[in-house]
């Protein structure tokens, strides 16, 4: 365990939201740690306090079965309130999820929404998966 993780940990146990993503995130990505129950732990201890890429990373736990029974309803739930915090990764999913109806009713009018947003925040997918909607159905 080297220093860096030491501090990471001691602000994650004392509450910081961005250190508890951190090591949340660390539990996810890193091969020697991968805990996928310890990730979902730290992550759900920063979604309580609002944190976006904690709320983001819940949903996609729940979306791909990572350490929990896979749920769309609840994976679409967590990304509409990141979504709604500004974070572009939980708008471009959300957008994917109206536009598949995954978790939702079908709705591209929705779709196109989310992913003007998540474009406006620099996202590159999204800006691609427009371009691709405007090709299949127009604007």
């Amino acid at each position: 365990m080297t220093l860096d993780f030491s501090k990471l940990k001691a602000a994650a146990e004392a509450g910081d939201a961005q250190a508890q993503y951190g090591l949340g995130f660390q539990y996810y990505a890193d091969p020697a740690l991968a805990d996928y129950g310890i990730c979902r732990a730290w992550m759900e201890k920063a979604a309580l306090q609002d944190f976006a890429p904690a709320i983001f990373m819940l949903g996609f736990m729940y979306e791909h079965a990572l350490g929990v029974k896979s749920d769309v309803g609840v994976a679409f739930k967590l990304y509409e309130r990141a979504a709604h915090l500004g974070n572009h990764q939980a708008q471009c999913n959300l957008a994917a999820l109206y536009e598949e109806g995954l978790g939702c009713h079908k709705d591209m009018g929705k779709a196109r929404e989310w992913y003007q947003k998540a474009e406006r925040s620099g996202s590159q997918t999204a800006k691609a998966n427009l371009s691709r909607l405007t090709q299949m159905y127009g604007r």
